[in-house]
């Protein structure tokens, strides 16, 4: 039986990576670059990188927002696209020339015209992030982003 109850509209994917450090322990970049689309309400909405730095000492921070400075009425959408696309693969080149690298693979997820309803207004978009969570755990990353150092006493 079909039902349209549960059907949502695809806005486009995202991609999740999540870069480990390699030669410093417990140390996660995660970066969520959402897709430019529309909202439910007709919106037009840019793509929007975001990132946030994992440490044992941090090990919680919030997500950083980061997005190019087009504006979707003043650029061509190939030369806004290039431009997007520019700005995340500046970032993530810049990550491995300091020794991060991609931690399993990247994971892509639906992301729905509400999600990008809360990346126009300014928002963290945690819906999407809690597909990412789930896939996560679907493929078999570890539960936790940073193991907790264990102390031995001497």
């Amino acid at each position: 039986m079909t039902t349209t109850a549960n059907v949502t509209n695809v806005a486009g994917y995202a991609m999740y990576l999540e870069l480990r450090h390699t030669e410093v322990p417990n140390r996660v970049t995660q970066i969520l670059i959402s897709p430019e689309g529309m909202t439910s309400a007709h919106a037009q909405v840019p793509m929007v990188m975001y990132s946030r730095r994992l440490t044992s000492v941090q090990p919680k921070k919030q997500w950083r927002r980061s997005s190019s400075m087009l504006t979707l009425h003043t650029t061509a959408p190939a030369d806004r696209a290039a431009a997007r696309v520019r700005t995340a693969r500046d970032y993530i080149e810049g990550l491995a020339r300091a020794n991060w690298k991609v931690y399993k693979e990247p994971i892509v997820v639906e992301a729905t015209p509400e999600d990008l309803e809360d990346i126009r207004q300014g928002k963290t978009p945690y819906k999407l992030l809690g597909r990412v969570w789930k896939s996560r755990k679907y493929l078999g990353f570890p539960e936790g982003f940073i193991h907790p150092v264990v102390w031995a006493a001497s």
